[in-house]
């Protein structure tokens, strides 16, 4: 995107001519510090070697362009104080924050934007790798496929899960020079042109779940390494995968029958079991089914050694605290949950708690078939990119309505919406939870500009230190409680009328100008937004916290 503008925060200037590496950095995980080092290679499922264009972690890779970074210091977590318990050393910032507060100072557009923390990409990396350590992940190239994002996984070694043409080019052209074996076309119903593409660049895993499939690709690409889509139970999912793929235990005898008649190569199984799933059981149900095939395919001859646990793994654990309560006139909740969107499954650590147990049982580490080792992958998305975006929208115009008492609410338009970024309410069935954007501090409004991000005990200092104390968006305005709240409705820039973002909420009352914040904007938001009504789609500033 031409109007990019990218600010890399790291803890020293690094020069056109440095190399750049891969460095030890803290992540919590689980309310544990962990002391994560990403310097080795994921191993491609085909366990090739390494040729001669792919680049290790281990080794240095130049900038291709003249570019110096712009450091930020570590971000130094404290204790809110009184004004008595001041410290004399001031806190150094957030990067994110800061990137914010920095491009509301300057940028005089008015126009949407994202910051993207490619750190925070990181550390979701190294939590899978810390969680599911015999799981290879392929990132779902789908849900976000920003170049920044694309090369910081290449880097960390992770594979990719394409679903066209279009995305086995993009992966294809990346700097870090991923190779074909680290790619899955995970499309069960794929384009003959795209299959025949498949095959001339090199890529040979792919999914399928139904015979018209298999004629097409022992037409076009006889040499590929076929993984079967199955279906699974996800009746507890917001997004219900299987209502367009997957084959049931009936359909999967035949179809490997059939591509053992056509001396096809079905070496294993993937399912999915819905995105927004509430129940962590579903996923050790699935491996459980997925063991029932590989025992079939292994009776009719395939050498089954490949499972893909597929995807729907939860982007974050909780929205934030202090978000403004809101409805959404697109969520669906989630059949056994009763919730709305994705709020209510379970955490990460949940589900890959269910997780292992489940492989280790049906898929021992070690195990083998034919001589050739299990190999475990998966297809995470919004794992790891959802939490490292957040948008920035400002109000552009607003309509005060009053009812037949007198009582104020107010109609808030916005610079992005259904027809940009939050497509994902309409398509994704996702929840958004406004928050008031930081704005630059004065003498005025600094002992509350950070209002919304105060929601604990301890705070993140934006900048000096200051005579804070603990408020909520409630009393954001003046730091009094008694700052009233209105029924309020959010609504995208567009001229349709299906341009709603939130429906119902309490909000303070907010001026043409004013900017909200949306945290959890990384998946299925600006993957899916268009131009209609010729809106611009929001640029993005690129940072790294540490």
């Amino acid at each position: 995107m031409q109007n990019t503008a990218r600010v890399f925060a790291r803890s020293s200037v690094i020069s056109h001519n440095s190399h750049r590496h891969v460095r030890s950095f803290h992540s919590t995980v689980n309310s544990s510090v962990l002391s994560l080092t990403c310097g080795s290679t994921v191993p491609s499922v085909n366990a090739a070697p390494q040729s001669a264009g792919v680049r290790s972690l281990h080794t240095p890779r130049p900038l291709s362009s003249p570019t110096t970074l712009v450091p930020f210091p570590r971000t130094r977590v404290g204790r809110v104080r009184t004004p008595s318990q001041s410290p004399s050393i001031p806190l150094t910032p957030n990067p994110v924050l800061s990137a914010i507060q920095n491009r509301l100072r300057t940028d005089t557009s008015g126009d949407a934007f994202y910051v993207v923390d490619v750190g925070q990409v990181k550390r979701q990396f190294l939590l899978w790798k810390q969680s599911l350590p015999r799981v290879t992940p392929f990132y779902a190239v789908k849900c976000n496929p920003d170049k920044q994002i694309l090369e910081t996984l290449a880097e960390l070694g992770s594979g990719f899960d394409c679903a066209s043409k279009g995305e086995i080019d993009t992966v294809l052209a990346l700097e870090n020079q991923v190779t074909s074996d680290r790619m899955i076309y995970a499309n069960p119903c794929k384009q003959i042109s795209h299959i025949q593409h498949a095959k001339s660049v090199g890529v040979r895993m792919m999914t399928f779940d139904n015979e018209a499939e298999l004629l097409k690709i022992a037409q076009h690409h006889p040499q590929a390494r076929l993984i079967m889509r199955i279906l699974v139970d996800d009746s507890s999912s917001v997004c219900r995968l299987g209502t367009k793929f997957g084959a049931d235990q009936k359909s999967a005898h035949s179809l490997l029958f059939a591509a053992r008649q056509l001396n096809l190569d079905v070496c294993g199984v993937s399912f999915h079991v819905g995105s927004g799933c509430s129940d962590p059981t579903a996923f050790a149900r699935a491996v459980e089914d997925a063991k029932r095939i590989f025992d079939v395919g292994n009776s009719l001859g395939h050498t089954m050694h490949i499972l893909d646990i597929g995807g729907g793994f939860p982007g974050f654990d909780a929205p934030p605290k202090d978000a403004f309560k809101c409805n959404h006139n697109f969520e669906k909740a989630a059949p056994s949950s009763g919730g709305h969107g994705y709020e209510h499954m379970p955490s990460f650590s949940t589900i890959a708690s269910h997780l292992r147990p489940a492989l280790d049982l049906h898929f021992p580490e070690g195990s083998s078939v034919n001589g050739v080792p299990i190999q475990l992958i998966g297809e995470p998305g919004r794992f790891m990119v959802c939490s490292s975006h957040t948008l920035l929208a400002s109000v552009i115009a607003k309509r005060e309505v009053k009812d037949a008492e007198g009582n104020a609410s107010f109609m808030y338009y916005i610079n992005d919406g259904i027809y940009g970024s939050f497509n994902c309410l309409l398509y994704d069935h996702a929840s958004v939870h406004p928050e008031l954007a930081p704005r630059d501090l004065t003498e005025d409004n600094r002992a509350h500009a950070y209002a919304p991000f105060m929601h604990t005990q301890s705070v993140t200092y934006m900048q000096e230190s200051l005579p804070m104390h603990r408020m909520t968006a409630r009393a954001y305005s003046t730091g009094r409680p008694s700052t009233p709240l209105f029924k309020s409705s959010l609504w995208g820039p567009t001229c349709d009328g299906l341009d709603c973002i939130v429906s119902h909420s309490l909000m303070p009352s907010l001026d043409v100008g004013s900017w909200l914040m949306f945290r959890n904007m990384g998946a299925y938001t600006a993957a899916a937004g268009s131009r209609f009504n010729g809106m611009p789609i929001p640029s993005k500033v690129f940072v790294e916290s540490l």
